[in-house]
């Protein structure tokens, strides 16, 4: 029941939803930052992952780097960091936080989080490209 009332409250008011993996700001310049390229930094071996793999371990935040998040992940017993890019430090604020509870998730399930997308772009004055 919760779920119809959702979809139907989206439906009349205009209100979209889209994944976080598909969330148009983020990424550096023209390019895409989910999921991030990762760096080994830890374990027997680098096993070169790419996509979205492994489960979330940590995620940092540097004052330098106001608009990125740092991401610690586990995979295959390896530890590897990304970094994620967005356009704009306040709705880095929010995904930081957004990530800060799916520690222990996977990077795929992460990755298909619904988020508003009207909300994130309307409340910090942001424009899709």
């Amino acid at each position: 029941m919760a779920f119809l009332l959702l979809f139907l409250w989206r439906r009349t008011f205009g209100f979209h939803t889209m994944r976080l993996r598909d969330h148009p700001c983020m990424k550096h310049r023209t390019i895409t930052t989910w999921p991030p390229a990762l760096v080994w930094i830890g374990g027997t071996r680098d096993k070169k992952p790419k996509g979205e793999v492994g489960i979330l371990q940590d995620v940092r935040r540097y004052k330098a780097s106001a608009n990125r998040c740092f991401l610690v992940i586990e995979h295959e017993q390896e530890l590897y960091v990304g970094c994620i890019h967005l356009e704009n430090r306040l709705l880095c604020d929010e995904i930081y936080e957004l990530l800060s509870n799916e520690i222990g998730q996977s990077i795929a399930s992460i990755g298909v989080i619904d988020i508003d997308a009207l909300w994130t772009l309307t409340r910090y004055g942001l424009k899709p490209h």
